[in-house]
């Protein structure tokens, strides 16, 4: 074999195998129970129009959604039919889950904000993870998860604060709700990734030089990784301690929280697509800036917004309307 001549074409060979894995889509997949709202976040977030319903599951099937982003990048979202319909579609869908969380590179798990009960979610992670072959895959899944609490505006005490400009406006959570948040998040991440926290880990995208003397980190020419959970307190002490990589460590921090989120209200969906990216990498970041700088994301319009809040009081001995709030001028 003349291997000048073999050379170039050795070149392009490689040339094509980097160009195709260049190319190469990001996979994200939205699982969680049926009804949390999982189809709901995919339509706020892409304007997309999966089938919902209030009343019956409308996945029953794994439905793909590609999202193309700069230079026709694609990004595919696979919705994934809700568990908790019945025994024998549990044990189908449960399968599936585990295949597609091996193939993709970052996984949304839903959870209904206004639902206590933790049991069947942390079940069904447990039971997920323990049909893994290893604790290498085991670790890998646990470490793609990003936990979301949906459908926030059901959560009372009301009200929700609408912060208006001219026609349009965002929905902010009052103080007392702001509370209630945080505190669901705190335990939900006590609850579904603290346990795990020993084969967690979370990574972020390396934007300059990394030099930390802490065995709980790492980097690679991408990445920054870091074992386990960090705490508040830890965080702090890290972003004293090394100052230049405060963002980093802030990105990681953040990475492990649990998001709360509307659909409706679309609410924290940018700090969801935010997340997302930071997973996925620096490449995505450039791929789906489009997506980031979307500065309408979490805007609603004033006419919705009376919509979803309205209060009207009816007089029974005037036998009349005496307030309508979505007949008020704004």
């Amino acid at each position: 074999m003349d291997l000048e001549k073999s050379v170039p074409i050795l070149n392009n060979a490689v040339l094509k195998t980097l160009e195709k894995e260049e190319k190469k889509p990001f996979i994200v997949s939205v699982i969680g129970q049926t009804g949390v709202g999982k189809s709901s976040l995919i339509n706020a977030l892409f304007s997309v129009n999966l089938a919902t319903d209030p009343v019956q599951p409308c996945t029953k099937e794994i439905e793909k959604i590609i999202i193309k982003g700069n230079s026709n990048y694609e990004l595919w979202f696979y919705d994934l039919p809700g568990i908790g319909e019945s025994e024998i579609s549990d044990k189908k869908y449960i399968d599936s889950y585990r295949d597609q969380l091996l193939q993709s590179d970052v996984v949304i798990w839903s959870i209904h904000s206004d639902n206590r009960s933790t049991t069947f979610d942390s079940m069904n992670l447990k039971r997920i993870l323990s049909s893994l072959s290893d604790d290498e895959e085991r670790s890998a899944v646990i470490s793609k998860l990003i936990f979301v609490l949906t459908k926030v505006d059901l959560l009372t005490p009301p009200p929700w604060i609408f912060v208006k400009r001219r026609d349009i406006g965002k929905f902010i959570p009052n103080k007392e709700t702001r509370n209630i948040l945080d505190y669901k998040a705190k335990y939900y991440q006590s609850t579904f990734l603290k346990p795990h926290a020993e084969i967690m880990t979370s990574k972020t995208y390396l934007d300059h030089e990394f030099r930390v003397d802490e065995s709980q980190f790492s980097c690679d020419s991408n990445y920054v990784y870091c074992k386990g959970i960090l705490s508040e307190v830890r965080l702090s002490e890290l972003q004293k301690k090394y100052p230049d990589y405060t963002k980093v460590f802030e990105r990681l921090y953040v990475s492990q929280q649990i998001l709360p989120c509307s659909s409706l209200f679309r609410f924290g969906l940018y700090e969801i697509l935010l997340a997302v990216i930071n997973k996925l990498g620096k490449n995505a970041i450039f791929r789906f800036r489009n997506f980031l700088d979307d500065t309408k994301l979490d805007e609603v319009s004033l006419v919705k917004a009376r919509n979803y809040c309205n209060i009207l009081i009816f007089d029974q001995e005037q036998e009349k309307t005496i307030f309508d709030l979505s007949k008020q001028e704004l």
